[in-house]
């Protein structure tokens, strides 16, 4: 992928988009960013990032199995 953005912030977000549509935890995202030479209110603004991204990310296994949870069992069982 090519990226025109250059700064180590800039960066680390894509990186942390990456992770998260990848399905990568939190906790990864998380031990990624303390590697990171960023400034504590930068990590903490991109675990966030992540975290929003999480929410609204849903794989498709998570999808099912909500939708299964909705269907009534059948009579019987």
């Amino acid at each position: 992928m090519f990226s025109s953005t250059t700064s180590s912030f800039g960066l680390q977000r894509e990186l942390v988009e990456e992770m998260t549509i990848e399905g990568e935890s939190l906790e990864s995202v998380e031990e990624m960013l303390e590697s990171t030479e960023l400034p504590p209110d930068e990590k903490d603004a991109l675990w966030l990032f992540a975290w929003s991204l999480g929410r609204r990310v849903r794989r498709p296994a998570d999808r099912a199995a909500r939708r299964l949870a909705l269907v009534p069992a059948p009579d019987g069982v």
